[in-house]
């Protein structure tokens, strides 16, 4: 019998840029020498030259949340500014003439992002006639669309075919990472929200099949009594970016760079589509704008599922019930600990460790089965050019060198966590070295509540859950409303890296 597969997830190294200082703590650090050197050119007393040094060396080693201070700082400081220009609150003009946008009004956070209604060109499989929507973000250059995927029970099926569906997941990603690749990111989207019985119970009434005195009625109603709590209702998206700068304009487009960017996204949303049917995900067509309008409208206040089930029953009538005018929300508020959005609360967390340990393919199981308060787990993935991972393997593994010479010389200790990072770099050369392509990636939690008390309630549960798994999460305090725009299926996602 053959043994299970486990796999890895390199920790980050965080062995600091020199003597297990960060950049920013040494950046700080070197700056209040500076400063004191200048001050003391310039005849001021010791008193006056230690001044500088102490608040560089408060700046780079008081902690704040787990963070040093100068890391800790920018985020503060961006909700401050917020604070002083009144921006904490933004609401949707009202008198706009809604029916006649494609694009909903959007708070900062989302704002400068546009849907593109276009048509598919001929070469592209579509089972169905129609628009899809293209979101082109001007901020930093983007393209973005959108499929819905959906599969097997991923947890009940054999170890054996667990595995091979993730090798061919793997496998579906593998060719954007290639040199002069058009795709900037890959993002899937896993959102949860309890059921409820209330469609069930629709149905009934609809039906005139709601006799309280029917033993049948009775005991289908006893039946939603106990299971209608624990249904929950899951939508996974897969959005795939791709950069303006990296598309080239061939001349039948005449210059249009933004023709190209459209029909070079859509290409490889294609591709992506037929390999993800080759790993067992069924997947749709691109999002129409009216689909990508719901799957916005409900990600932003979950509170309106219900209202918008009662208003269509059927699959058809769900895909056109919110135009792209309203798909965007009427009102939010930030503050430090959440981001009010319409009537729902909701607080973003970064994935800051992934297991340190081998695990198996379901280790995610119970965070993605967790169905008990309405959240989103995102993950976010930007190919790496082959080129680019071996530049950055080699500056690696040359940082970790001089810094295990230099602490050995000094008589610091080499701690397990650079050993570790050191065999992470090696790990990670033996693999570009045999073929195999490389992703930087983040995890995105949020999680949503019609209360602040709810909400609090939320995230205790699921940091236990994520806890279970290994995982920590960190809240972007501060920040969830960037969180929760890179958490969403736009153009929009975190800061772009530079690739070489």
């Amino acid at each position: 019998m053959s043994e299970a597969r486990t796999y890895r997830l390199s920790a980050p190294d965080r062995t600091g840029a020199m003597l297990g200082l960060s950049g920013p703590q040494v950046a700080g650090l070197g700056l209040a020498v500076v400063a004191a050197v200048l001050l003391g050119s310039m005849g001021a007393g010791v008193v006056g030259m230690l001044v500088p040094v102490a608040l560089g060396s408060v700046a780079a080693f008081v902690r704040i949340g787990g963070q040093p201070l100068v890391e800790a700082a920018p985020p503060g400081l961006r909700f401050g500014l917020i604070s002083l220009r009144r921006r904490r609150r933004w609401e949707a003009p009202l008198l706009a003439p809604l029916a006649e946008r494609d694009t909903p009004a959007l708070p900062p956070s989302l704002a400068g992002q546009e849907f593109l209604t276009v048509e598919p060109g001929p070469g592209l499989a579509m089972s169905r006639p129609g628009p899809v929507v293209v979101v082109f973000d001007a901020k930093g250059g983007t393209y973005a669309a959108t499929v819905r995927a959906w599969g097997s029970e991923f947890a009940l099926v054999a170890r054996g075919e667990q595995d091979s569906l993730l090798a061919r997941w793997g496998v579906a990603l593998s060719s954007f990472c290639r040199e002069r690749g058009v795709v900037a990111s890959v993002r899937w989207s896993e959102w949860a929200a309890p059921a409820g019985a209330d469609e069930q119970l629709e149905y009934l009434r609809s039906q005139g099949h709601d006799d309280d005195n029917d033993p049948a009625v009775v005991s289908y109603r006893g039946l939603l009594e106990g299971a209608g709590p624990l249904a929950t209702r899951h939508e996974v998206l897969i959005t795939v970016t791709v950069g303006a700068d990296r598309v080239p304009v061939p001349s039948r487009h005449k210059n249009n760079r933004q023709a190209a960017c459209v029909e070079a996204l859509l290409g490889q949303v294609d591709q992506l589509s037929k390999r993800c049917r080759k790993a067992g995900l069924a997947v749709s067509d691109p999002l129409s704008p009216h689909e990508l309008a719901r799957a916005l409208r409900v990600r932003l206040d979950p509170t309106v599922v219900r209202r918008l089930d009662r208003r269509g029953r059927s699959l058809g009538d769900l895909a056109g019930l919110v135009s792209p005018a309203n798909g965007g929300p009427l009102a939010t508020e930030l503050a430090w600990k959440h981001w009010l959005v319409d009537d729902s609360y909701h607080r973003t967390f970064l994935v800051a460790d992934w297991p340190r340990q081998d695990v198996g393919p379901t280790f995610m199981s119970e965070l993605i089965l967790y169905g008990q308060v309405r959240r989103s787990v995102v993950l976010i993935y930007e190919p790496v050019p082959p080129r680019a991972s071996q530049k950055a393997i080699e500056a690696s593994a040359a940082k970790l060198g001089s810094d295990e010479e230099h602490r050995q010389r000094t008589g610091f200790r080499v701690g397990a966590s650079h050993r570790r990072a050191k065999a992470a770099v090696d790990e990670r050369d033996e693999e570009i070295a045999a073929g195999f392509g490389e992703f930087a990636y983040a995890g995105i939690v949020t999680v949503s509540a019609p209360s602040l008390e709810e909400l609090e309630k939320a995230c205790d549960n699921l940091d236990d859950v994520a806890a279970s798994c290994l995982m920590e999460l960190r809240p972007l305090n501060g920040r969830h409303d960037l969180g929760l725009a890179a958490s969403l299926p736009l153009a929009r996602a975190l800061a772009r890296r530079r690739v070489a």
